[in-house]
Parts: structure tokens; sequence; C-alpha cells
């Protein structure tokens, strides 16, 4: 299920991205390198980096230097609604939002239908079901209706 969700906001974005040639959506797979020495690695669910970002010609397909410009991770269903159990938890948050680049990091709950916003500086911002999801900053104009990325939960 949860990769149902990734898939359909990986889409949604991707679609978004490219009609305004914004720079590149990757789904899973794709591992930031966050430090060096020693290694800080995450693997966001569906992640964006803009143009900007990218150095010419070089998309890589393993390991990206710096962080995403968005990451996005959903917790698996079976994982308890009150405990974040995503590859990129709770207590690291700081470490990621705490950084020299700007960077907003969405985290997705099927069980719950909602989603937590994380952006450097700023209150989490939870989000309800009813509520619109938005690029902010990063991706104006962008907004998809919450309980839409969780439709599939309710057709089983």
């Amino acid at each position: 299920m949860s990769s149902v969700i990734i898939f359909t906001l990986a889409r949604l974005l991707e679609d978004f991205v490219r009609q305004h040639d914004l720079g590149l959506v990757r789904p899973d797979g794709l591992a930031y390198v966050l430090r060096r020495d020693p290694d800080q690695l995450r693997i966001p669910d569906v992640s964006f980096v803009e143009w900007d970002r990218i150095p010419d010609g070089d998309v890589s397909e393993g390991f990206w230097e710096g962080p995403p410009t968005l990451a996005v991770e959903v917790v698996s269903p079976f994982a308890p609604a009150e405990v974040p159990q995503t590859r990129l938890p709770a207590k690291d948050h700081c470490t990621i939002l705490n950084g020299s680049f700007w960077m907003m990091l969405k985290v997705l709950w099927p069980r719950r239908s909602s989603v937590s916003v994380y952006l450097p500086g700023a209150d989490t911002r939870e989000l309800g079901p009813d509520s619109l999801l938005d690029g902010g900053d990063i991706l104006p104009g962008f907004n998809t209706q919450i309980s839409h990325l969780f439709d599939v939960q309710r057709r089983r």
C-alpha cells in the first residue's frame, strides 16, 4: 500500500515539475550523502532536486552529494501510528534541517491519513486528510488534497 502512495505522489510531483521545468523528481533508490567522515546517507521515498543544484550532465543513479531540495517519506502502514518508523527518523530531523541548505521534509502517515511538514526554522505542521498539501516556496503552485494520496486505503 505504501508503494502505491509513493507512486501517486511521485507522479503528481513529476507532472508538476516537468510542466514548470523545475528540476528532477526521483522515486525511491537515490541515496543522498548529507555528510562525509563519517558518512551520513538518506534514501527518501520521493525526492526533488532543483536544476540549479544539478551539475551539468551529472545525474547520478546511485549517490548524490548533498541533500535533496524536497524529501518525502511514507511511513509503513504497519508501523505504529504514533512512532516515526522511516528512514528519516524524527531524531534526525534536526541534523537534516539545521544544515546550511534549504530543504523541506514531508512525512506521510497512512494509518492517520495525515502529513507532517518539516521546514528549517519553522514549527512542524500537521495536516489532516481535508487539508491541501502544497509545495511551499520551493514548488509554488503545487498542491493536492491529502485525502487523495491515501484513497487506495479506502478502496480495499
